[in-house]
């Protein structure tokens, strides 16, 4: 029944204080939580203006801790594991190019070019 609660705790503490609830001072661990969850209930300490994914651009951010994210390979039918993708002939570029130059009219091309540069006109440099 104890190991049963190890597990009921923390689910009902995520159900009612929300995705933050390791941040409160009665639930904080020692160690502190150190994860991306922000601008929720119960956030003490939501990173500011900092970015809430990882990887990213920004210096000084935390990286998770890689021996806790390491994937350790396991022999199946062949090894099993993080590969890189190979690219696909029909990338990400490729149709949406081909959705602007043959989908739209020139109406909806002025649209979404005037959308795109007033949405990041203001946007910092190094982003």
């Amino acid at each position: 029944m104890l190991q049963a609660r190890l597990f009921s705790y923390p689910d009902t503490h995520r159900h009612r204080l929300g995705p933050n609830y390791l941040q409160l001072p009665i639930n904080c661990p020692v160690s502190g939580a150190n994860n991306y969850q922000r601008d929720a209930l119960m956030a003490f300490h939501n990173g500011g203006s900092g970015p809430n994914y990882w990887p990213n651009s920004v210096q000084g951010t935390p990286a998770p801790n890689s021996k806790i994210t390491v994937d350790t390979p396991q022999r199946i039918s062949g090894a099993t594991g993080r590969f890189p993708q190979d690219r696909h002939p029909n990338d990400d570029f490729q149709q949406a190019g081909m959705l602007f130059a043959k989908a739209m009219n020139e109406e909806q091309r002025t649209n979404l070019i005037s959308n795109i540069v007033g949405f990041l006109k203001d946007a910092r440099k190094d982003i």
